[in-house]
């Protein structure tokens, strides 16, 4: 076996390995009464499905969960309920690119519970076309859901804004910077790459060398939500695995 297949092999232990603890952490009440609000949680493989899961763990009162796309919807809620029975779930089906219906989630969780704990925006889109190639239409679309390179720079900027716009509130606001996660979104990287039997190269260009999990962004979202976080304010989490550290790198190859 060669140093690259040994390495690969011990990447995916280590993979699994997270994955195992992740699963059975214990539950230690972090954000015990707290109501949330989660947007883009459709994928059964997200981020968003595993923060809401997380939440749920950590003791969450009510979860607001919400997608465009509800087909997953109802399998979320029988998750969680079957699972945290002392945990309320509302499922709705929204676009998080309408500000009147992402509005009206918030009215309705203040209308229920009297508070709004937290916010997690975490829908997104992607285009696979190149700047030159983009039309107007889809540029402005990606624009409204997350606002992948300008869209993200214009969350990380709103954020940094809002904090003072919002000062003197005790309402913070901080972004996460995900790097290559296995979600719904990027399955197709992931799906070539273990057609051709190199799952344990991609991510091989950050510092650790492997891929990250949506249970690895949950955790960090569990840490802003929670009171743990109370003074972290406007700042730009990149949860990467040290990427965005070591740029410049040397070009690679996903798979």
């Amino acid at each position: 076996m060669s140093s690259g297949d040994d390495f690969r092999k011990r990447t995916l232990a280590r993979l699994d390995s997270i994955k195992s603890h992740l699963q059975t952490a214990p539950r230690s009440g972090r954000l015990r009464g707290k109501v949330c609000v989660i947007t883009g949680v459709g994928s059964l493989k997200g981020i968003g499905r595993a923060t809401a899961i997380r939440f749920a763990h950590e003791g969450a009162r009510h979860l607001y969960l919400s997608d465009w796309d509800p087909t997953n919807l109802p399998n979320l809620k029988e998750t969680i309920e079957k699972a945290y029975p002392d945990v309320k779930v509302t499922t709705i089906q929204a676009d998080a690119a309408d500000e009147t219906a992402v509005a009206n989630i918030c009215k309705q969780a203040l209308q229920e519970e009297g508070r709004l704990d937290v916010f997690f925006a975490n829908a997104g889109i992607v285009s696979l076309q190149s700047f030159a190639d983009i039309s107007a239409d889809q540029f402005m679309k990606v624009l409204k859901v997350n606002t992948l390179s300008a869209s993200k720079a214009a969350v990380n900027n709103i954020a940094q804004t809002a904090c003072y716009q919002l000062r003197h509130t005790d309402v913070r606001v901080n972004t996460i910077c995900p790097g290559l996660i296995e979600t719904g979104m990027t399955s197709p990287i992931f799906d070539y790459a273990r057609s051709r039997g190199s799952e344990g190269k991609i991510g091989q260009l950050n510092p650790l060398g492997r891929y990250g999990l949506p249970q690895e962004i949950a955790n960090v979202a569990l840490f802003l939500a929670s009171d743990e976080a109370s003074y972290v304010n406007g700042q730009n989490w990149a949860v990467d695995g040290g990427l965005s550290s070591s740029i410049p790198v040397v070009p690679g190859k996903f798979a």
